[in-house]
């Protein structure tokens, strides 16, 4: 998928540097998911980062921990990580990401203000919790 010449990113909950916040870029994220059946993780994380239009000086800004590693497509995979805990995603193999019934319906009733709030909201989540404070 090439960059929406006319995706404007600043219409996104932005953090910092003018960045996309990792849940701004959830609703991106399952749109562009929902293009083919499934995605292999860095392949889509690459996708959603071209397909912002970001000037060069986001699209190219590195991890200050992690030189190697970009913050955009950081974002997105933590976009990606919330949203399969939530249940919006699955993944069926190791690293390969599909778009659940729940992410569409989601998706379709918020758009892109689809956020952790509403993520971290659902069953799944609060399940993920639950069994995160019992170890």
């Amino acid at each position: 998928m090439t960059p929406n010449k006319e995706f404007e990113y600043t219409k996104l909950k932005l953090g910092k540097y003018g960045m996309p916040t990792w849940d701004g870029l959830i609703g991106v994220t399952i749109e562009l998911a929902l293009t083919q059946k499934e995605w292999k993780s860095k392949e889509l994380q690459v996708v959603v980062s071209d397909y912002l239009n970001l000037p060069d000086r986001l699209r190219n800004l590195k991890s200050e921990k992690y030189p190697d590693d970009s913050v955009i497509e950081g974002r997105v995979s933590w976009a990606l990580s919330d949203s399969a805990i939530a249940g919006l995603f699955i993944r069926p193999k190791r690293g390969i990401y599909q778009v659940t019934e729940l992410g569409k319906q989601l998706f379709n009733q918020y758009g892109y203000q689809l956020d952790a709030k509403i993520i971290h909201s659902q069953p799944n989540y609060q399940a993920h919790l639950k069994e995160m404070k019992k170890t």
